[in-house]
Formats: C-alpha cells, structure tokens, sequence
C-alpha cells in the first residue's frame, strides 16, 4: 500500500477488535485533506514522519474486525477502507458518517463520525509584534512544516521554511524587542518550542507534555512566558517559566472540558486570562489575578458564542481583552473587555468566512491586527484596527 499524496503521517496506531480498525495509518495532506488507511496487515513507516505520494506506508491485510464481529479475533477477510477528507467532511456527501482522522485508541466511539461532523477542527494562526513597524505571522504549511513572513512597517517578507513536523498551527509571543518565542504541538502529541534571539533561531526543544490540541502563549514582562494547551483528558493544562524558558513549571490542570486549541492574553504584570472553547462549544474564561485561578464555574466564566474553533486573544492596554473566534458558520467574530475582564461587549461584526482559528496581536496601545486563512481562495487574510475603525479583509496572499 503506498501513499496516494504527500503528507505528514502524524498517527499510526493499531485498534484490536471487536469494531476495530486494526492496524492503521493517518495521513495529514494539508489544507484540510486526509487520508486513512485501516485494516493494514502491518505498517512499514514510523510514527510522525513525512511521506511522499508514491512512498510505501504498509501492506494490505486483515487486522482488527469487522462490525458485530464476536470477539477480538474475528478478523475480516482482506479489505481496505480509504477516506479522503476535505476540510473534515468526507468525499462521499451520500454517507451520513465518516472515518474520524483524529480518532485516539481506545476511544471507539470517536471511530466515525458525522458527515459533515458536529464541528470542523480550524488550526490557528501564530501572530507576534515586538514593535509599532513590525508583525511576524507563523502558520502550519501544507507539507506539516512551520512557514514564517512579517512585516517591516513597508512591505512583507515572502515565506520563510522551518522544518519540523506540526500537528497544528503555532503559537507565537514577544517578549521584548527583536525576541519572539513559537511554540507548537509535535506529531509525538509534545509541546515544542523555538526561539528567535535577536540574530538566530534556535533548535526546537521538546518540552514534554501531553497535548490534544495546539498551545496558546502569552508574556507579562521580559522573561516571563505562559502556556497552556489542551491535555490529553479534555481539560487546560498551563505551565509558566519565569526564566525566559530556561526551566519550566510542571504542568498544572486547570479543569473545564476543552475540545479545540484555547486563547491566552496579559493585560499586566500577574494577570492572565485563559480562553477556551468548551464541549458544548461555547466560550468560557479562566483569570489569573496574582495568586489564584477564578475557574471556570466562577460568575460570568461563560461567554455563550458558537465557535468553531478555538479562540485567539490579546490585549492592547490595561483592563483590555479582545477575543476573536471563527463561529459556527465560519465567520469571524470579536468580543471584548474595557474592565479587566468582567463584562464583555458580546459577540459583534460576524464577517468572512475562514478555515482557521483567528490569530490576533497588537503593536502598540488601541491597535489590532487580525490574521486568518480564508475559505475561497484559501490565502492569508488580514483586518487591522487603526484606534478609531476597522479596515477591510486584506488578501495577503496563498498560505504555504
């Protein structure tokens, strides 16, 4: 069995029976598009590795078993089950379920799902600014790798390649001038994290963990870095270094039910804000205050909203918040806060229709720039606040 494009072959795994896939592989085409290949006799690619079309993955068997088959070793005859997702809705419209391509054994009941689902997995955008003339936005490209462009207060860079493998777009900061830190979810399910010091980029460095969505990351002063990521159990996992990523916290749960990537902003020094789309997919807040988390049954924690993928966020002054979604329509959405956090605007201006989760950031006090990848064509878009009016959805080019 080879390949039928190139990809990232971020899963590998094996499903016993009764209702198993048996041994099976998931392969990530980018720009939404993946195939899955089950019931493999065995696999001949390691985990998370880059395949090309053509590229031998495993040999066709009959591993796992059928539906109502009696017992684990009722195994079907020969046979292949092969799905091609476009932006999470199978090819098929006839089929009213589909292979789930981010099924995780032993989740059996995550094997299928909807078609089109109940919601579309949208991976975000990294965005950071360490000055008024500068924007530097990273993005998962098609091949699985981190991509890099930014602007100088004149033009725009084209794209800059970093290898890697990438299960999910990056999250980006700055902590001061000409420093940003990026961090990402590998294809092992760790949190990863690259540095740019001014003159170089660092290797990546594996910080362990484990994640089930992409992380968010927000800074409060010139060595300080959060992180939070969806864990493994469906709840916010955050870690901090106080050291500029020197040494890390242990990771901490903070409880809730998350099902996407979540959102994170400072509005100053020992102030958080953590931003999560819950399993009923609405958005719901955790605040830091200086010495403990609010929690996410605390008044108001609920902000209602139908997202369909997680929130960006950011903060542009003191007592600021601004939180953007993709709905579930696609559109994207903006909610926010002049008091710190205890009373939001309400979702307002629906506009466009996106792909990704909205990445947001601000260079100076009273201003905002809006990235997200766009439904038709598919390119980089951009929408900017200037301190008293939104500009219109920029077309910033094809995505990577």
């Amino acid at each position: 069995m080879v390949a039928a494009l190139g990809g990232n072959a971020f899963y590998t795994n094996f499903q016993p029976g009764p209702n198993g896939a048996g041994n099976y592989i998931v392969i990530d085409h980018g720009s939404g598009r993946f195939t899955r290949y089950l019931h493999l006799l065995s696999i001949a690619i390691s985990y998370g590795p880059i395949v090309s079309a053509g590229q031998l993955v495993g040999y066709e068997g009959n591993t796992g078993s059928p539906w109502l088959c009696p017992g684990p070793d009722c195994n079907s005859t020969p046979h292949l089950h092969f799905e091609t997702k476009i932006n999470a809705v199978s090819g098929d419209p006839s089929s009213g379920t589909a292979i789930n391509p981010y099924y995780e054994y032993p989740d059996y009941n995550d094997l299928w799902t909807t078609n089109p689902p109940s919601y579309q997995e949208g991976e975000s955008v990294g965005v950071a600014s360490w000055a008024s003339n500068r924007l530097d936005v990273f993005v998962r490209g098609n091949n699985g790798a981190m991509y890099h462009r930014w602007w100088d207060g004149s033009a725009w860079s084209g794209w800059e390649y970093h290898p890697g493998c990438l299960r999910g777009g990056p999250a980006a900061v700055s902590r001061m001038t000409n420093r940003i830190d990026i961090f990402v979810r590998g294809c092992g399910d760790h949190l990863h994290k690259k540095s740019w010091s001014g003159s170089s980029w660092s290797d990546w460095q594996d910080l362990g963990g484990c994640l089930r969505s992409e992380p968010a990351v927000t800074s409060w002063g010139s060595t300080r870095l959060d992180v939070f990521v969806r864990g493994c159990y469906d709840a916010l996992n955050w870690m901090y270094s106080d050291n500029s990523g020197s040494s890390w916290s242990s990771w901490q749960d903070l409880g809730g039910c998350v099902n996407a990537a979540p959102g994170a902003a400072t509005w100053g020094g020992n102030h958080l804000a953590a931003f999560v789309r819950g399993c009923s997919n609405g958005l719901h807040r955790n605040y830091w205050f200086g010495g403990a988390w609010s929690g996410f049954n605390a008044p108001g924690s609920s902000l209602s909203g139908c997202l369909g993928s997680g929130p960006g966020a950011d903060s542009w002054g003191v007592n600021r918040l601004d939180v953007f979604i993709r709905g579930c329509a696609d559109a994207a959405w903006h909610n926010y806060s002049s008091d710190g956090g205890v009373n939001f605007s309400g979702f307002i201006e629906p506009e466009g229709c996106f792909t990704s989760g909205i990445g947001v950031t601000s260079r100076l006090s009273n201003l905002l720039d809006v990235f997200g990848r766009g439904c038709g064509p598919r390119n980089l878009w951009q929408k900017s606040w200037n301190g008293s009016s939104w500009t219109a959805w920029t077309d910033s080019g094809p995505w990577p």
